[in-house]
C-alpha cells in the first residue's frame, strides 16, 4: 500500500509544512482510507511518558477539520511508527468527495528542538485489492 513518511526535525516555535503536499496523493480519490500514525521525542531523546511534549499536529481533509492542535504521543525507545501500532495511531478517515486535499502539519510549542516522526498509510481501492 502507498505510504508517507519521515522524521521532521521541528526547531522551537516551529510549524512544519503540509506533508501532503508536492506529493502523489496531495489529492485522492473518494473511498481513500488515510490512517495517521505519529509521535515526538526531543534531539537527544530525553522526553519520557508522562510529561507534555507540546508538540501537537493538525489533520484535516478538504474544509474538514479532523484533529486541531492536539498532543503527540512521546516515542520510546525501539518504538516502531506504523499504522499497526495502535499506541501511535492518531487518525483514521475514510475520504468521501469527488476531490479529497489533505492536509497534515506538526508543530512544536516548547523550548527545544523537537523530532516528529510519522507515517501514513494510504489505502485507495487500487492499491488494496489482492492486499497489493
Amino acid at each position: 500500500m502507498p505510504a508517507l513518511g519521515q522524521a521532521v526535525t521541528l526547531a522551537s516555535g516551529a510549524t512544519s509544512a503540509n506533508q501532503f503536499a508536492d506529493t502523489t496523493y496531495q489529492t485522492v480519490s473518494p473511498g481513500t482510507r488515510l490512517v495517521i500514525s505519529a509521535g515526538v521525542q526531543d534531539s537527544t531523546g530525553a522526553l519520557v511518558n508522562g510529561t507534555d511534549p507540546e508538540t501537537d499536529y493538525v489533520f484535516r481533509v478538504n474544509a474538514v477539520d479532523l484533529a486541531t492542535n492536539v498532543n503527540l504521543p512521546i516515542i520510546t525507545d525501539g518504538t516502531v511508527i506504523a499504522s499497526q501500532n495502535a499506541a501511535y495511531q492518531l487518525n483514521a478517515f475514510t475520504t468521501t468527495a469527488a476531490t479529497n486535499r489533505p492536509f497534515l502539519t506538526f508543530r512544536n510549542n516548547s523550548a527545544a528542538t523537537r523530532v516528529v516522526t510519522y507515517f501514513v498509510n494510504i489505502q485507495t481501492a487500487q492499491s488494496s485489492v489482492g492486499g497489493v
